[in-house]
């Protein structure tokens, strides 16, 4: 049951004692057993464990905005979300993007298995609705809204000209480079 761990004894010092009568074959088919056992029982402590990052953005100074991150890595994918709230220093000054918290892979010649979603918010006008992408090998998320009539990167006044109380909200899943 996952989450409901329970203390396993090394598995030599419960057949030890049995080890003459079981027979060197058993024991070692035992032994190997619990071991597997203890792996997957480290595998699923760690599923699901999310730890911080801190977005690296690009063409976006920070200022005093609040940006945080959190991801997790199973196997070779990464889930991610990220949040900057933009205090009155934020600024963005070309067409922004996000550093992903863990490399991903690119198969070359583009890139490899990535979704992302994002929101923007315009404080108490509207929320706007966009993606991000893997740029060929930059390891770059770029950032682009997706509404009719203007989508494209986002940037200073794309999709809106963003100011204190906005926010952009990203969360995606992609595959790590190992």
């Amino acid at each position: 049951m996952v989450g409901a761990f329970r203390y396993v004894p090394p598995i030599e010092a419960t057949l030890d004692p049995w080890k003459d009568q079981l027979g060197e074959y058993y024991y070692d088919v035992l032994a190997r057993l619990a071991d597997r056992d203890r792996q997957l029982e480290d595998f699923l402590a760690d599923l699901g464990t999310w730890g911080s990052f801190t977005p690296v953005w690009s063409n976006i100074t920070v200022g005093n905005g609040i940006s945080t991150g959190q991801y997790t890595k199973i196997g070779t994918t990464v889930h991610f979300t990220a949040l900057l709230a933009f205090g009155s220093t934020t600024a963005v000054t070309g067409d922004a993007g996000l550093t992903p918290p863990v490399p991903a892979r690119n198969p070359g010649g583009g890139v490899g298995r990535f979704t992302c979603a994002a929101q923007y918010l315009q404080a108490a006008a509207r929320e706007w609705v966009g993606v991000g992408h893997l740029k060929d090998v930059t390891d770059l998320i770029l950032l682009r809204h997706t509404e009719s009539g203007n989508a494209g990167n986002v940037n200073a006044t794309n999709p809106f000209t963003w100011t204190t109380a906005h926010e952009i909200r990203i969360s995606g899943t992609y595959e790590a480079a190992s």
